[in-house]
């Protein structure tokens, strides 16, 4: 009789029976949190259009006040081409005193030129200081901004001042938070391999209703800073924990329903963010109104289950037992005893024949094997024997190379959301409605295509999206140009968002149980490097300049992507397959599904071996 694995095991106490129904649900509300403290920089870290508050009136506003306000303004500023930003935001005309008109007598005449001609370029306006001898005043640098309230009433930019000489700080907030996304995606897979998924998830539900109110008391540059550090630790770690947790209670038949549902949570939890956002103005309100629906969710100790899984893969049989008679009875099914027997037999003998090949590997290079008392099965394989392996190496490392480029594509589009033109709120709610119909493609797709073709799909749209924003550059002007390119970033946008939806599936499908865990927090960690560099890719055309600016970002974003598309291609498919539990399964992803089947019929043992097992056989090329 074939073995029986434990998805089969799943499919018999129901695999989409009532708890994992309810463990869905759950699951899905808690991916709202960490979907607002991902977006929720959008509102709460915009720059809103600003000027040097007028010197002497503590009442100055953005709005004009009246004709005598507007003629002090046109007084007090210099203006500039640019019809969106009329007025220039770091300098302010003040009277002109002795050390100024000495140190620029030289400039006089070309200032006095320059003054009445004041509608020139930005960059005309760069100096620390220029003087107009005929009006007698000097061009400086400002300390006070009044700030356009249309959509913040306030921002944190506003109450921190964040602009001109400390605009950077804003870049360095958002930079931080990528970094907590990267110590969580390292730290998430270790502990959630050593001391199980729900412990995990319970813990990081704790550092997310902690990192969700300390961000109501930012009152410096530091403590921003810091805040959003701990931010996106506890976006990663949560999306991560429960995807895991949920996945490894399912079949494969509705992996792919959970995956999407995840994604168009997501969404919706975008939509809903956006809603607070237009209504709560105020960033405290709206910050508050994210914190509070987090307390809930400390009650998962008690009503989620331990992955029967996780266990099963560290010995500990009598405790997935325990757990997957709970999970039959909830769903109504007789616990089958005898078929519970044979799948625990079958997932000890992948253990052991894991265990051999790691045995007979150690013994050719003479290392010590095993430790006094310790059985094959009680081998533990890690991250380490990822890297071991050939085939699982060269796949390894492609995934990581498409997590690094999802993520600075996914990103650098997402912060590029405030520089479209139009109201933000409008913006974003059009990319929330982009993602919804994408994923829905997908779910239809996934299938059909296979994860690895709609992955590729999806990709090569959201490379083209970006890579064809040169063409309104040199063909289309004014409005047009605008619309067209707002089109392409809100159809890259919704792509790269579902590729890597497509592609958390698809490397939790490619890698082994024992090692899963920990591969997908390595991957989503070294991905923040991608993520690291999209608020400078972002604002690349700002630090670089040239008649191309504009499109600099999207070009750099199109060809990372058709880079990461390359390499995709050669990854094996993994649709309608077990989850592999070892390293023999992981290899053969890339054979006939009947030979899935076949524990002993290895035809490619060499495979199978250590790198440096090779090596000493001379097995390697080259």
């Amino acid at each position: 009789m074939a073995d029986i694995t434990l998805d089969d095991f799943l499919v018999e106490i129901g695999d989409l029976g009532k708890y994992q129904k309810k463990l869905i649900v759950l699951c899905c509300l808690l991916v709202i949190p960490s979907c607002f403290q991902t977006y929720i920089p959008l509102f709460i870290l915009s720059t809103p259009l600003h000027r040097c508050a007028l010197d002497n009136m503590d009442n100055d506003t953005w709005a004009v006040q009246g004709p005598h306000h507007q003629l002090l303004i046109n007084a007090s500023f210099p203006s500039y081409s640019d019809p969106v930003h009329s007025w220039a935001r770091c300098q302010i005309w003040r009277p002109l005193r002795n050390d100024s008109s000495n140190n620029n007598n030289n400039s006089s005449s070309s200032s006095s030129s320059s003054s009445s001609n004041s509608s020139n370029s930005i960059s005309s306006f760069m100096s620390p200081k220029r003087v107009d001898n005929v009006s007698g005043t000097v061009l400086e640098k400002c300390g006070r901004w009044v700030y356009d309230r249309t959509y913040y009433n306030p921002s944190l930019v506003e109450k921190l001042n964040l602009v001109c000489d400390r605009k950077e700080f804003r870049t360095y907030a958002n930079m931080s938070m990528m970094m907590g996304k990267l110590i969580a995606g390292l730290m998430l897979g270790i502990f959630s391999d050593i001391m199980g998924r729900k412990r995990t998830l319970v813990v990081c539900i704790l550092f997310m209703v902690f990192g969700n109110f300390i961000n109501l008391f930012v009152f410096d540059t530091v403590s921003l800073i810091a805040f959003r550090f701990l931010a996106g630790i506890t976006t990663t770690s949560i999306y991560l924990a429960i995807y895991v947790l949920a996945l490894e209670f399912m079949s494969p038949a509705y992996r792919r329903v959970f995956n999407i549902l995840a994604s168009l949570v997501w969404i919706a939890g975008g939509v809903l963010l956006n809603g607070l956002a237009y209504l709560l103005r105020d960033y405290w309100y709206l910050s508050l109104a994210v914190a509070l629906p987090t307390v809930p969710f400390l009650a998962f100790h008690w009503i989620v289950y331990e992955s029967p899984r996780w266990l099963l893969s560290r010995g500990r049989s009598q405790e997935a037992k325990v757990i997957l008679q709970k999970v039959a009875k909830a769903n109504g099914v007789a616990f089958p005893e005898e078929k519970f027997e044979k799948m625990l037999a079958s997932e000890v003998k992948v253990a052991r024949d894991a265990a051999e090949k790691k045995l007979v590997s150690t013994d050719d290079v003479g290392g010590d094997v095993r430790r006094e008392g310790e059985t094959d099965t009680d081998r533990r394989e890690t991250l380490v024997d990822v890297c071991r392996y050939r085939t699982m190496s060269i796949r390894f490392a492609l995934v990581i190379v498409n997590w690094i480029v999802n993520s600075l594509v996914y990103y650098a589009l997402l912060f590029n959301t405030s520089n479209l033109s139009g109201s933000i709120y409008l913006n974003f709610f059009l990319i929330n409605c982009v993602d919804v119909v994408a994923n829905l493609i997908a779910f239809f797709l996934l299938e059909k295509l296979g994860r690895k073709m709609s992955y590729c799909g999806f990709m090569l749209t959201a490379t083209l999206s970006c890579l064809i924003t040169i063409l309104p550059f040199f063909l289309a002007s004014g409005d047009l140009r605008s619309l067209v390119i707002n089109i392409l970033a809100l159809v890259g946008r919704g792509a790269v968002a579902t590729s890597f939806n497509i592609l958390y599936l698809y490397s939790a499908e490619l890698f082994p149980t024992t090692v899963r865990n920990s591969v997908m927090g390595t991957c989503s960690m070294i991905s923040r490097v991608g993520a690291i560099m999209a608020p400078y890719t972002a604002d690349l055309g700002v630090i670089i300049g040239g008649p191309m600016s504009d499109i600099l970002p999207q070009v750099v974003c199109g060809g990372s992507g058709f880079l990461a598309l390359c390499l995709t291609l050669i990854l094996p498919e993994t649709v309608g397959r077990p989850l592999p539990t070892s390293v023999k399964q992981h290899v053969q992803l890339n054979k006939r599904k009947s030979d899935w089947s076949s524990e002993r019929d290895v035809s490619n043992e060499k495979e199978l071996m250590p790198i440096y097992v090779r090596k000493e056989k001379g097995d390697l090329d080259g």
